[in-house]
């Protein structure tokens, strides 16, 4: 079962990466999955579904439904899940920054350009914050950086420096001889860039970029006593809504995304049974990309 399930994840990873990467496929997907299911088709599936078993009790609908939200919040704190969830936020920005946007322009397709627009700024925003990985550009699946093993370039520069500078030999010579070494203070730099995608660091980066907004709002030389308290309420609300808090994080999260714990071991955990999870996400991709 284990295998099972992790093959299938696999395969909605690179589906879903290959949708945020790929914008016409993006609007494409997003245009189906905004349609209703006709009424016909709705009927004909509760007509089977009827006839070849009981209907479901309310106890198992209920389960069903609380099953479902889990596998959302276990899946929302992928990097490629939250890129396109912190890229709908900024299109709708875009949207009501505009003179003449109403509430009928944030409910229609995004713009093409507004849509491009949006993901360049995010984009920006990771590579500032130390999160983004070009690699991604090319791979089926994103991980964060502290999912990763620590990949260590050898400083060879540093290396050739730290040397004796009497040594006989030219320059080239030494690049020649010398064995490439990672130096200490190489090896902390790489380690902290690894460390800056894990919650704890992007909740206090976010919380700091929140209050600087809202210093930038407030009228020159004035100050809010309470404008910490409300940036760290505001990113956390954020957080929520997007499905990546965690309810076993305190007043700060974790340093370990929700994702990084094994489906079945949260499904178990949540609801005190041993759940086996669908390898299919719920309601095909549209909890991702609408």
């Amino acid at each position: 079962m284990a295998n099972t399930v992790g093959d299938g994840l696999y395969r909605v990873d690179i589906a879903l990466a290959a949708l945020i990467t790929n914008p016409q496929q993006l609007d494409r997907a997003r245009e189906r999955f905004s349609k209703s299911p006709s009424y016909e088709s709705h009927l004909s599936h509760n007509s089977t579904r009827s006839q070849s078993s009981e209907p479901p009790s309310e106890e198992q609908r209920r389960r069903e439904e609380q099953k479902r939200q889990l596998i959302r919040e276990h899946r929302a704190s992928f990097p490629f899940n939250q890129f396109a969830a912190q890229c709908r936020e900024e299109e709708q920005r875009i949207i009501r920054a505009s003179e003449n946007a109403t509430l009928l322009d944030e409910m229609r397709l995004v713009d093409p350009k507004v849509r491009r627009l949006a993901r360049e700024t995010i984009e920006k925003r990771w590579v500032e914050q130390g999160i983004w990985s070009d690699k991604w550009k090319d791979a089926g699946v994103w991980r964060w950086k502290h999912e990763e093993p620590l990949v260590l370039e050898p400083d060879l520069e540093s290396d050739l420096e730290a040397e004796d500078t009497t040594h006989p030999l030219s320059s080239s010579q030494k690049a020649r001889t010398s064995k490439p070494r990672i130096t200490s203070e190489r090896r902390a730099i790489l380690e902290r860039e690894r460390e800056q995608s894990r919650p704890y660091y992007q909740f206090i980066y976010q919380v700091s970029k929140e209050r600087e907004r809202k210093q930038n709002e407030l009228p020159i030389g004035s100050d809010s006593p309470d404008i910490n308290t409300r940036a760290y309420e505001n990113v956390k609300n954020t957080w929520v809504k997007r499905r990546i808090w965690n309810r076993k994080w305190g007043m700060l999260p974790g340093m370990t995304w929700v994702h990084e714990q094994p489906l079945d071991q949260m499904l178990a955990e949540e609801m005190g049974v041993d759940t086996p999870s669908p390898v299919n996400p719920p309601d095909g991709l549209s909890w991702v990309i609408r």
